[in-house]
């Protein structure tokens, strides 16, 4: 037999062998994919059955609301009239109460945060601030006049050894 003939039969049976090898490797990922796949879809049904029977017992177990729900509160309700409660005057301070209601929550809302924003620590932290900021700037400031400085020179020089 030819040389080239036996290394091409031994190059074909390697690859065949090394085909079959990883056939089986993909056939044996392929079971383990589908038993995870069937583990994990009996686990979903478990807990979905779990779910469902929380459900129902919650559902047992809640209390009942009236029919007419929570009472938050009575504005717009109309009230008995009384000797001296006039209906339209208690209406007219329903609508008063909430009227001015917002306004002094939004004024209250400002004072507290004015309160805030000049407390000690607050002011402390913006002065602390402020002074880290303005000592950044001064730096900057003194290493851009340095830089401009050297430029200056630099082209001075430069335009006196042209000129000689």
């Amino acid at each position: 037999m030819d040389l080239a003939l036996v290394v091409a039969l031994a190059v074909t049976v390697t690859l065949l062998a090394v085909a079959v090898v990883l056939l089986a490797v993909v056939m044996a990922g392929s079971r383990r994919t589908r038993q995870a796949l069937d583990d994990s879809q009996a686990e979903v049904k478990r807990l979905t059955a779990r779910v469902d029977q929380l459900e129902r017992s919650a559902a047992q177990q809640r209390p009942t609301v009236p029919e007419a729900g929570y009472l938050i509160t009575d504005a717009g309700t109309p009230r008995r009239a009384s000797i001296d409660d006039h209906s339209e005057g208690n209406q007219t301070r329903v609508v008063l109460s909430a009227g001015l209601a917002e306004p002094v929550v939004k004024v209250l809302a400002f004072g507290y945060g004015v309160h805030r924003a000049l407390s000690p620590q607050n002011r402390n932290r913006i002065r602390f601030e402020m002074r880290r900021e303005v000592r950044r700037a001064r730096k900057q400031r003194r290493r851009t006049a340095r830089t401009a400085q050297r430029k200056s020179t630099a082209q001075a020089r430069a335009a006196e050894q042209a000129a000689t």
